[in-house]
Formats: C-alpha cells, sequence, structure tokens
C-alpha cells in the first residue's frame, strides 16, 4: 500500500463570514479551480483542548483498534511486565488489516481498558509516557473527517467530558487551505450514490445549513426542521442536475421561505409522544430513572415540563452551537456509521437533537431545579457514547434501509418535540 502523506498547510485559520452560504459559494469557486488542495474547516477548541485525565473515554464500550506496526513493538513488551494482568493485552481482529491489526483487551466483566488502574489512571501514561499510547488514545478527542475529495473537517468528539463546556464559550466555524498530494491531480471525479453531495457542493450544502441555523426568529430544533424544505427540493432534482447553480436557487427560495411569519405551531400530543417513544427506544431498558420518568409523562402521571425563559435561552444557545458542529461533520463516509446518504443522515442528526434534550430534560427534573449547563454537557456525554460512537447503533436503528422521504418525515416528527420555544399542544 503506497503511504500517504501528510497535508501541507498553505493559509491560517480564517473565520467563516455570514452570510455562510455566500462566502462557502466563493470559496468553493475557487476550490473547483485548484488541483490537489482542500478546504478545511475547524474549532477553535480543537487547539485549545487540554485533557483532564478524567479516564472517563477508557470505561466506555469502544473498541480500541491499534496498528499492527503498534502491537509488534509493544505486544513482547507487555507479555514480559511483572504484572500478569497486562499480559497478552490485545485481541488479533479476524480480518486484521496493517492500520487495523488488534483490539486493546478490557478487564474480566467490564468495558474498563485492561490498562486503566483503580484510580482512574493509564498505566501506558504512567510506566512508558504519551508517545507510547495507542494513535487513537493520544488524539482522542480530537479527531477529523476526510472525503476522497478535497473537503475535510478537524474537531472534538463531544463525547468527552471537557468538550461540551466549549460549546457555551465558542461558537466561531474556521476554515484554511491545505495542500493534499494524496488527492487526485486531475480534481475530483467520483461515482455518488444517490443522495450525495459531491465536493465542492458540500461546501455550499454547509453554507445553506449555517444560515438556516442562524434565523434568530425560530430555536435550532426548529431552524434544523426547516431544512427539510431545501431536502425536499434537491429531492425533486435528478442526481446529474444538482450543480451549484441548482443549489444557489434552493438556498434562495429556502431564504424566502424563512423569512415568513412564524406561527406557534399547533403540536398534536400524539407527535410528542412519538418522538418519546423513539427517545426510549434508543435508550433500551438500560437506563431506568430516564424511563421511568418519560413513561411517567407519557401517562399523565407527572407535569409536563415547562422552561422558563432563560433556561429556554440557555437550551437554545446549547443546541445551536451543538448543531452547527453536528452538522457541519456530517459527512457521508462516517468515521462510526459507515456510509450513508444526505437523507439518512438528516434523521439520525434529528434522533441525536432530540436525545440530547430529553436526555437534559430528565437530569433538570432530577436535580429538582433550573436547567443547568451540566444538564446539558452530560447529555451531550451520553448521546454521543452511546450513539455518535457506537459502530452498530445505525445497523439497530435500520436507518441506512429508509427512504429519503421517510426520512425528512421521520425527522420532522421528532423535532416536534421543542423545549426551546412555547409550544401550543392540544388533543388529537
Amino acid at each position: 500500500m503506497e503511504k500517504q502523506t501528510e497535508p501541507r498547510r498553505l493559509s491560517e485559520p480564517e473565520p467563516l463570514q455570514a452570510p455562510y452560504f455566500e462566502h462557502l459559494d466563493q470559496l468553493a469557486t475557487t476550490l473547483s479551480q485548484k488541483s490537489q488542495q482542500q478546504l478545511v474547516f475547524s474549532f477553535r477548541e480543537y487547539n485549545e483542548f487540554a485533557c483532564t485525565q478524567c479516564g472517563l473515554c477508557c470505561t466506555l464500550p469502544w473498541a480500541i483498534n491499534v496498528s499492527k506496526a503498534y502491537y509488534e513493538q509493544w505486544n513482547a513488551h507487555w507479555n514480559q511486565h511483572p504484572d500478569e494482568k497486562y499480559h497478552n493485552p490485545f485481541i488479533v481482529l479476524p480480518n486484521a488489516k496493517d492500520h487495523d491489526f488488534a483490539a486493546i483487551r478490557r478487564q474480566p466483566n467490564s468495558h474498563n481498558c485492561i490498562f486503566l488502574t483503580e484510580d482512574m489512571r493509564c498505566t501506558i501514561h504512567a510506566e512508558l509516557g504519551e508517545e507510547a499510547l495507542a494513535k487513537v488514545c493520544r488524539r482522542y478527542p480530537r479527531t477529523q473527517k476526510l472525503l476522497p475529495a478535497p473537503y475535510a473537517v478537524r474537531y472534538m468528539l463531544p463525547s468527552c467530558e471537557a468538550v461540551p463546556p466549549m460549546y457555551i464559550a465558542e461558537n466561531e466555524v474556521f476554515v484554511h487551505w491545505e495542500e493534499d498530494l494524496n488527492l487526485p491531480a486531475g480534481g475530483f471525479h467520483a461515482n455518488t450514490p444517490p443522495g450525495e453531495l459531491v465536493s465542492p457542493l458540500m461546501h455550499r450544502w454547509i453554507g445553506i445549513v449555517l444560515d438556516v441555523l442562524a434565523d434568530p426568529h425560530h430555536s435550532p430544533l426548529q431552524s434544523f426542521a426547516r431544512l427539510s424544505f431545501a431536502l425536499n427540493y434537491l429531492q425533486d432534482l435528478p442526481l446529474p442536475r444538482i450543480d451549484a447553480q441548482a443549489l444557489r436557487r434552493i438556498y434562495r427560495e429556502l431564504l424566502n421561505h424563512l423569512q415568513q411569519p412564524a406561527d406557534i405551531p399547533l403540536i398534536p400530543r400524539s407527535q410528542h409522544r412519538q418522538s418519546i417513544e423513539w427517545f426510549l427506544g434508543l435508550v433500551g431498558h438500560r437506563i431506568a430513572p430516564i424511563r421511568a420518568y418519560y413513561q411517567g409523562l407519557l401517562s399523565g402521571e407527572l407535569p409536563w415540563p415547562e422552561l422558563a425563559p432563560d433556561e429556554q435561552v440557555l437550551l437554545n444557545r446549547f443546541m445551536a452551537s451543538y448543531l452547527r458542529r453536528r452538522l457541519i461533520t456530517m459527512s457521508y463516509i462516517d468515521v462510526f456509521f459507515g456510509r450513508i446518504n444526505l437523507y439518512q443522515q438528516f434523521f439520525a442528526m434529528a434522533l441525536f437533537a432530540q436525545a440530547l434534550q430529553l436526555f437534559a430534560i430528565q437530569a433538570r427534573a432530577a436535580s429538582g431545579g433550573p436547567l443547568q449547563p451540566e444538564h446539558l454537557y452530560q447529555a451531550t456525554n451520553q448521546v454521543e457514547s452511546r450513539m455518535g460512537q457506537r459502530r452498530q447503533w445505525l445497523k439497530e436503528q435500520n436507518i441506512s434501509g429508509l427512504s429519503p422521504q421517510e426520512c425528512i418525515d421521520y425527522a420532522i416528527t421528532s423535532l416536534s418535540l421543542d423545549f426551546g420555544t412555547t409550544q401550543w399542544i392540544v388533543d388529537d
């Protein structure tokens, strides 16, 4: 296999300017004229993160895989360790590849890494230093998404407890240019399955997303749901006709759509019930207090939660920041999900956003006080660790089997339950 070269930065990160579509439309036009260059999205926290060494990431049910080179470098060392519990620390994968060769073993009857001590410290780090850690452990929670195209995002995985607090303090999106010699010299051409956008069309789509989320007249969940207007428009176009001009037309019509008066919706109670039942299906039977709380709401035994105006401001501010990051990182060769199309990603992100809100509302109820930032931080960690970084999650939900129209309709249903706005709930 030919060795990949590291991209070379050609410019310093600069903040995207609103209106975002117009800025990214200009950049995408420039990008289409360049060879072996890519436009990279990032957030300030990517370079400012400092690990708290809490050890929680070492206790979650994720596969921590290592390369063949790492296995050969360290397997013999640990097999000679005085403490026998570190012997045979790796499990060679059934379809082992050079870059994905073995997984670090877990402690008996636990998700805890074999190298995690009782005081939540890493034995590798303590005895050998940070440079001896597996690549994924050195980088986490930093990660990146790269398409076989001039599109890249560098961001922080919000399953780490230190990441969500950064969402309140920082919301700017940055872009910079890189030279990437791994990209085709003659430009990017792909046999794209239905429901996907080819870079640099993807950059223009991100511009549409950011402008919709910036709409001050709607809550973030309402704005997210309004992206269905653009998705329905895309669905009516044959794939070869989705070009830069088509996205510019969609953008103009979407702006007109967003300028229409925002009526407070009358939401049938059954639609809220469906959204909560989907959430309980995602949670399963593992978190009894959460199931008990929402079953109490559905049965009428518990009062419906009503957020004060300052609580709604907090919820909406955090949700807007979360969605901005999540939707920018919504690419099609996903680190954890595999290949799913634009419409399926839309529904998956709607479930993520709704789950975050419902985890936080239950934490608020359990505390007996108003909504706090910590409720949102903990909810984000739960959503991302239980859903966002579980490779089986997408298959369990069968999202990859849904049609574009099903994804749009289901997303709207899920997003209709919105504690960030005043909604009138009516009986069916």
